[in-house]
């Protein structure tokens, strides 16, 4: 679907395309993982300046091993911001209307505060 979407369309739905990979992932088979793969390299080479865009947005994919190569491909987008920033960065997913995109920035919150 992102495929076929406009530029501002596909924006809209990053971060809940990422929430939903990163929440789901571990209920996926081996084909849906596959796509899902595919749907995040898709997005990165067909879409970088979205994805550059919204770098600061988008959850880590870090935990996922399989994914650890499109992971270390966004890396090289995300600059290091300041405390201040990071909290910005979360009060503002923390209210965003899709409801695991919250859930998302709630649990990368706490791993953040840990640190």
């Amino acid at each position: 679907m992102l495929k076929n979407l406009d530029d501002d369309d596909v924006e809209t739905m990053l971060e809940s395309t990422f929430a939903t990979i990163i929440q789901r992932w571990d209920t996926f088979d081996e084909v849906t993982q596959q796509r899902a793969e595919d749907t995040l390299q898709y997005l990165y080479k067909d879409r970088a300046r979205i994805m550059r865009n919204m770098i600061v947005n988008l959850p880590s994919l870090s935990h996922i091993p399989r994914l650890a190569a499109v992971e270390k491909q966004l890396k090289q987008m995300r600059t290091p911001t300041d405390i201040g920033n990071a909290f910005q960065i979360f009060r503002r997913r923390i209210g965003h209307e899709n409801s695991g995109v919250v859930a998302q920035a709630f649990i990368e919150l706490k791993v953040y505060l840990r640190l």
